[in-house]
This record gives structure tokens, C-alpha cells and sequence, in this order.
């Protein structure tokens, strides 16, 4: 939409980018010449990550006006009723939310889950929300690999659920886990998700890179890792859950302190500042 808008538009125009998607514009081989061409007349910009300005800033061949008039503003969380915990006895409960596919990290997921399953031998369930499809060659992987590694019992591939299941399943959750991949062309842009878990006073275990990295307060709100080392996520699981290494109560603070109202009151000031200067 934005090469069809007039100069004197542009120049009020706010372009807020959020992930991998947000920067397909300037990969293209079609449009990155006029992106970047409009991206040196547009005033202000909000990037929802530091790691997204980042990788921005890398593909722009002269970055210093995106770089002096972008803005890190991290997504909010509109803060859940999230009623009484429901306290779980011996069988740990651990979740994933997302859609089954390769960013999500799912396979990761569950090589950890397996190398957690040898190493501790404590009782858990892996559940995965998410759509997907049945003949996705990635969900027949997913389903080989818990085959091949004996996890029947413990993953459970739901799909999507009804918003009250859900929450539900938030409630008594000991863990959730979701080892982000980022590639050359995709990236977590920010790790909302993780902020919804902790909102329940769910510790996360996430990736140590992308944008999803600045959504866990390492050692605090949960731990980061990376991805592709199940050995080490292993490790941080059995810290979570039988070592409660993680306290609830500074996990629901973390979620707090990016409510809803702190990232409008930012993105407001970006907005008053085009305002005036227009």
C-alpha cells in the first residue's frame, strides 16, 4: 500500500515491523527497491524487538535514518483472568503454543523432552497447541519422531482448542516450552507467547536468539536456550520443574510489567511526535 501513498502522507506515516514477515518487503528481489526507497521518507518506525531493528538495520544499505528514528517497543499482553493455579501432583504438565511448523522448534521440543525422559525419569505431559494440517510433510515428521522416540504417552498434538480449554490448560501448567528456530529468512519477531505463559506464573524456556530471547528474563522469568542442544534444555526443564528454580510470583510480575497500558503510553508518544512535527 505505502509506494501508492502521496508524499505528504508518507510524511505522517508510522510503520511498525514485527518479525520475519515485516521484513519479506526488503528481501524480495520486486520490492526491496521501492521499500528501501520509502523507508528513507517515512519519519518514524516501531520495531516490537531489539533483534528486529537489528536485522533490519542489515539489510539496509545506508540504515542511519532508520536507525536514529526507530523505536523498540515490545508487544503487550492484555493480562488474563487467570483465577486459582491448579496445582499438579506427580505427572508434570508442560505446553507448547503455536503452529505446527518448523519455526515453532516442535521437533527440538521433543528431542529435549525425550533427552529430559532419560536423564530424570519424572512422569510429564507434552501438550501442543496449534493448528495443523494432516498431510504437512512437517506434521508426519512430528508424528515420526514421537513414534521413533517412544513418546506416545507423554505428546499430545491437540490442534486447536476452544479459548476456555485453553485457559484451562494454562492454569495447570508446570512448564512451557518452545524452542524458537531462527533461520536466514525467519525469525521470531518477539516472544508474546511467552509472556502469556508467564501471565498464568508458567516459567518459559525459550530460544536464546530472535526477538523471542528479549521476552524471557534469563533466570527470572524462565531460562534461554539454544534449540538445537536437547541436552541443555533437558537440564533447564528438570531445574523448572523439580527444582522450582523458577518462582511463579516473579513470572506474573515479568507478565505485568508488559501490560497493555505501558506499550499504548509508547506508542502514543511515537505517534504525538509525527503530530506535531507535521
Amino acid at each position: 500500500m505505502i509506494p501508492y501513498l502521496n508524499h505528504q502522507i508518507i510524511n505522517r506515516t508510522i510503520l511498525t515491523i514485527h518479525g520475519s514477515y515485516g521484513i519479506r518487503p526488503l528481501q524480495n528481489f520486486l520490492t526491496r527497491i521501492i521499500a528501501k526507497r520509502y523507508y528513507k521518507l517515512i519519519p518514524k518506525f516501531i520495531t516490537v524487538s531489539n533483534y528486529t531493528k537489528d536485522a533490519v538495520s542489515k539489510i539496509l544499505k545506508n540504515p542511519k535514518h532508520f536507525i536514529d528514528n526507530a523505536h523498540v517497543i515490545h508487544n503487550g499482553i492484555v493480562l488474563p483472568e487467570c483465577g486459582e493455579r491448579i496445582k499438579s501432583n506427580k505427572i508434570k504438565e508442560i505446553l507448547l503454543v503455536g503452529g505446527v511448523k518448523p519455526r515453532k522448534g516442535i521437533l527440538e521440543a521433543i528431542e529435549a523432552c525425550y533427552c529430559y525422559k532419560q536423564a530424570f525419569h519424572s512422569p510429564f505431559i507434552f501438550s501442543i497447541v496449534g493448528s495443523f494440517k494432516e498431510n504437512d510433510p512437517y506434521v508426519k515428521e512430528v508424528k515420526n519422531k514421537i513414534s521413533d522416540l517412544d513418546l506416545e504417552k507423554e505428546v499430545r498434538l491437540l490442534g486447536h482448542i476452544l479459548e476456555n480449554d485453553l485457559h484451562s490448560l494454562y492454569r495447570k501448567s508446570d512448564l512451557f516450552l518452545m524452542p524458537a528456530l531462527t533461520t536466514q529468512n525467519t525469525f521470531e519477531g518477539f516472544g508474546l507467547v511467552f509472556l502469556e505463559a508467564n501471565a498464568y506464573g508458567i516459567p518459559c524456556i525459550g530460544p536464546n536468539a530472535s526477538g523471542a530471547a528479549e521476552a524471557i528474563n534469563e533466570g527470572i522469568s524462565g531460562f534461554r536456550i539454544d534449540p538445537n542442544n536437547p541436552e541443555e534444555i533437558a537440564q533447564r526443564m528438570d531445574l523448572v520443574l523439580n527444582h522450582k528454580k523458577i518462582d511463579s510470583k516473579e513470572c506474573s510480575k515479568w507478565a505485568q510489567d508488559h501490560g497493555l497500558e505501558r506499550v499504548v503510553e509508547e506508542v502514543e508518544k511515537v505517534y504525538e511526535s509525527v503530530v506535531s512535527t507535521g
